[in-house]
């Protein structure tokens, strides 16, 4: 059964649903408690981590090599993105 979840990649599409009920939880609690982690920087880190599952999930179900460069260029760009709102 692991092994159909990781060739169809349905383990990414599991793990970014979990990281967007992650993301909401940890939003509404910065929104509601004015505590935790900063909205930009959330998002930035939640974007590079997705772009990362979204990378995994295209060479598990044999996309192209193209497509999959795409998703880390883009997981760069919320790093970096992240880094930024973190510096001080």
């Amino acid at each position: 059964m692991l092994k159909d979840w990781f060739a169809s990649g349905q383990i990414a599409d599991l793990v970014l649903l979990l990281m967007a009920f992650e993301g909401v939880i940890l939003a509404g609690l910065k929104i509601t408690t004015g505590r935790g982690i900063a909205l930009p920087g959330l998002a930035a880190n939640l974007l590079a981590g997705a772009c990362l599952i979204l990378a995994l999930r295209t060479v598990l179900t044999g996309g192209s090599t193209e497509t999959a460069a795409m998703w880390l260029a883009a997981s760069l760009a919320g790093h970096v993105a992240d880094l930024v709102s973190r510096w001080q």
